[in-house]
């Protein structure tokens, strides 16, 4: 089960002390919370280096890409939509981070940034 978030993680500093405490948490144990904080491209790839997926989409363009992808699997973006999976999560829409944090952030999910996963 995940952690509740501090209040409104909209909030630069709230986000800011959320993002160090998990990271600190993660430094113990980087499966925690369900797994939801480990690197994208872990699964990306089988260990043996094949290739497990055939489209990556991303979080800055969920909806977009999403509702592409469902397009080509008998327009399932028609029934996501409907059923609200597609445009249900709630961002941010621009959060500033101090340098220190997005440092840390490329540090620890540095094998997504090479892969080209990090924005």
């Amino acid at each position: 089960m995940l952690p509740s978030p501090p209040g409104n993680l909209c909030d630069p500093a709230k986000f800011e002390e959320y993002v160090n405490e998990t990271m600190q948490r993660l430094w113990d144990d980087p499966f925690i919370d369900d797994c939801h904080h480990v690197p994208q491209a872990y699964y990306l790839t089988s260990l043996d280096g094949h290739r497990l997926c055939d489209h990556i989409v991303r979080y800055e363009h969920l909806q977009t890409e999403l509702t592409q992808l469902l397009k080509l699997y008998h327009n399932l973006s028609e029934k996501a939509t409907r059923l609200g999976l597609v445009n249900r999560h709630r961002a941010c829409k621009s959060l500033p981070m101090s340098e220190e944090l997005q440092q840390r952030l490329r540090d620890f999910f540095h094998v997504d940034y090479e892969l080209g996963l990090g924005s």
